[in-house]
């Protein structure tokens, strides 16, 4: 599965039960993700964003949940035939540091998002899900960066976006592919 170059539409949200740090976490995706726009899911239900996604001719649906106070993982959907298929495997994110951290009011560009080659060679499992689900480009002058570090082999890996322009990172994360 790979989403046809993100001129697909992708529709972000939170699990019901939303906390601050996951809508951050849409927020981000929002905009690293190309052609990608976030709801405040509320408490609408699963069939309600089916109906929005089939009235907007949405594809994709990427639902941040929460457990604990504390994003928990990223989920993907697709939609055929009026169904939700899952795709691929959960994003775990076990820490995320926003931007504001690193003392930006906002995220100070858009995607698309690039990353060296490397990467591809270092984090197979990880770029690959990256490239399908998130549309990073390999080896291109994109205003965002994506770094990676850790060992795959250990299953946990660690992500840093970077802002091109100011070489300064805008978040972090530490995740898992379940």
């Amino acid at each position: 599965m790979t989403i046809e170059n993100f001129k697909t539409k992708i529709l972000i949200t939170t699990s019901i039960s939303a906390t601050e740090e996951s809508r951050r976490f849409v927020n981000l995706l929002r905009n690293i993700i190309s052609n990608a726009n976030s709801v405040n899911r509320g408490n609408s239900s699963l069939d309600s964003l089916k109906f929005r996604m089939i009235e907007n001719k949405i594809e994709y649906l990427y639902i941040v949940t929460s457990k604990d106070g504390k994003i928990d993982k990223l989920k993907i959907y697709h939609l055929q035939n009026n169904d939700l298929i899952k795709q691929g495997k959960d994003l775990k994110v076990n820490q995320f540091i926003d931007h504001k951290i690193f003392g930006f009011e906002s995220i100070p560009e858009k995607g698309p998002i690039s990353t060296s080659i490397d990467n591809r060679r270092l984090f197979p499992l990880l770029m690959e899900y990256f490239e399908t689900f998130w549309g990073v480009e390999i080896d291109k002058k994109n205003l965002l960066w994506l770094a990676i570090d850790g060992a795959e082999h250990r299953n946990t890996s660690y992500i840093s976006i970077i802002d091109a322009l100011s070489q300064k990172k805008i978040c972090y994360l530490e995740v898992q592919l379940l």
